[in-house]
């Protein structure tokens, strides 16, 4: 049987996906900040070499400690990082979670201690903890939350934790992703605090002692970037992705036979650092295809196949690529007319034509279902 298609299908649709591309499970925050993190799994934590003696924020010193917090889990009472030891009132300068959701202390360790709620479950949040030799404050996201008057003696030997805080024999590690940990020998302010948190320093800053940005990205070292103060993971703590990744494409797009055309432009949704592109065809890179937009001056059969785009983000793991996006080439025939003819008459039927051939083209006629030898013209 004769198949034959409209001349409507003249034109090539093609259908392009949004695509969603997500790592490590992470939502994104307001202004994207911080790209890479620390995810701990509740039995890994950081011990950086150096103590607050080390740092010089021993004692009652004025000191901030700061850092972004992903929470996964509030049943594990682990610290977002500790100083200073246990056991005697004012000698623990921590901040960790409780078994409550959304549920935390300032822990000094005795009556001074500040419990609060602040929704933090499954979302990012910057905290910073400011003391200032008399009275220590809380922000969250760059607002303050909590105050307490409070004498500190962190003279203590032990090292300054990420992701940790232990109490006669119990170790209590963090469930969730840190990132951006730094530690000053000042009390920050709140405009300081809230101008700087979306911010990557650069180690030099004034009053900074510590700076653990957690963005290495792999390895079992979390660099120090002011002294060389390196921390060492300690268990299955991993890094990962602090933010969603998206690579957007337009919903549709058309092409005319022999007309030019466009796909894309593709958008990384937040990048971060320098952003490159290399378009594909067919599964081998297009030489000089490497914008968000792909342009085509004439759109051909050659162009037929699967198209995708590689987004690269140099600041993070690895490069996203979009859906396949599958480009079809328009067939379709014109059906010879009808024609009256009378018994012992010659008669011609046809021509039929085909529009926008992909390759070489034959014909066969039929009559009915079965192929007529010869009947090999249009």
């Amino acid at each position: 049987m004769n198949r034959f298609w409209n001349r409507s299908m003249a034109r090539t649709v093609v259908t392009m996906l949004f695509v969603s591309v997500v790592m490590g499970g992470a939502v994104a925050m307001a202004d994207s900040f911080p790209v890479i993190a620390m995810e701990f799994d509740g039995d890994s934590y950081i011990e950086a070499d150096v103590n607050a003696e080390d740092l010089g924020v021993a004692g009652n010193a004025a000191r901030t400690v700061e850092a972004w917090v992903y929470t996964g889990r509030f049943d594990d009472n682990g610290a977002i990082f500790s100083m200073g030891a246990p056991g005697s009132s004012g000698k623990d300068f921590a901040l960790r979670v409780l078994d409550s959701q959304d549920s935390w202390r300032i822990q000094f360790w005795g009556s001074g201690d500040v419990d609060f709620e602040y929704p933090s479950l499954n979302r990012w949040v910057h905290f910073a903890l400011a003391h200032d030799g008399e009275t220590t404050i809380l922000y969250a996201d760059g607002e303050a939350i909590a105050e307490q008057s409070q004498s500190l003696e962190t003279s203590s030997e032990e090292p300054f934790r990420i992701g940790y805080w232990s109490h006669r024999n119990r170790d209590e590690a963090f469930h969730g992703k840190i990132a951006e940990v730094r530690v000053w020998s000042r009390a920050l302010t709140q405009d300081e605090v809230a101008s700087q948190m979306n911010q990557q320093l650069t180690g030099k800053e004034d009053g900074l002692v510590a700076y653990w940005p957690l963005a290495e990205k792999s390895g079992d070292v979390a660099r120090e970037h002011v002294a060389g103060n390196h921390g060492r993971v300690i268990g299955a703590a991993s890094w990962s992705l602090a933010r969603t990744f998206a690579v957007d494409l337009p919903t549709t797009a058309s092409i005319d036979v022999n007309a030019a055309a466009k796909l894309g432009p593709v958008v990384l949704q937040h990048p971060k650092g320098d952003v490159t592109y290399q378009w594909y065809h067919n599964g081998e890179p297009v030489d000089g295809a490497t914008e968000a937009e792909l342009s085509i001056s004439s759109f051909t059969a050659a162009h037929t196949g699967s198209w995708k785009v590689e987004v690269t983000d140099d600041s993070v793991f690895a490069p996203y690529t979009s859906a396949v996006l599958r480009v079809e080439w328009p067939v379709w025939a014109e059906q010879p007319e009808s024609v009256a003819a009378t018994i012992g008459s010659s008669v011609t039927l046809g021509p039929a034509a085909l529009y926008a051939p992909y390759g070489s083209v034959s014909y066969q006629w039929y009559r009915g279902d079965e192929p007529v030898p010869g009947a090999t013209d249009p």
